[in-house]
């Protein structure tokens, strides 16, 4: 899992290279062994060692990986309209707590508390990568989903906020020149369109979907 490997340690990566060659070397020892028919029972033993190099890493991060695991299949329910976002921000917060430093994975889990409903959270990984990677393209993107997202919320509040409202009038426009829209964008776009009125657009979105 590449979200994972990214938030590896160096001395886990250095661990996971040196057991993968250590079993090779075990591999072809033992091989050649077979082949010269020579006993083998004293060698088999060692192999718990470069299996132990290379499993823990994978034990340690077990709870991470499968939070991973969850956002990402979540998130992929989600733009089906299939969204659980409970389960999404369970596994957000776990992700969180263990530490995120990757800038691409920062992406990740902002738009999975987005979806799970933390928008401040979800802002806060936003504004971390936006110090690493400014004028980025996608974190613009993101940025606009969270404030449509959070002027939703108002609006469901509060439905005679005009303030809200143009809000989302003005990100959806800055949203709509943004180039290689995703499905998660359309989405977004197609619900903002909807409550300020443009059904047109919102079917259109829709429709795109």
């Amino acid at each position: 899992m590449v979200e994972l490997i990214r938030e590896l340690y160096l001395y886990e990566i250095i661990l996971i290279i040196l057991g993968i060659i250590f079993f090779i070397v075990l591999i072809r020892e033992l091989s050649n062994r077979f082949s010269k028919e020579k006993p083998v029972k004293k060698l088999i033993s060692f192999f718990v060692l470069p299996v132990f190099m290379i499993g823990f890493p994978a034990v340690q991060n077990f709870e991470i990986a499968n939070s991973i695991f969850t956002i990402r299949l979540g998130l992929n329910r989600a733009q089906k309209g299939k969204v659980n976002p409970k389960k999404i921000l369970e596994a957000a917060n776990i992700w969180s707590e263990a530490g995120v430093n990757h800038p691409r994975n920062m992406i990740l889990l902002a738009e999975a508390f987005r979806v799970g409903g933390n928008l401040d959270q979800a802002n806060n990984y936003v504004e971390k990568v936006d110090k690493i990677l400014p004028s980025n393209t996608e974190v613009d993107r993101l940025r606009s989903r969270i404030i449509i997202q959070q002027n939703l919320n108002q609006l469901r509040a509060n439905p005679q906020d005009d303030l809200a409202k143009q809000n989302i009038q003005n990100e959806i426009s800055r949203l709509e020149k943004k180039s290689e829209l995703e499905t998660k964008d359309l989405i977004i776009l197609a619900r903002g369109n909807q409550v300020i009125g443009r059904i047109d657009k919102a079917h259109a979105y829709a429709d795109s979907l």
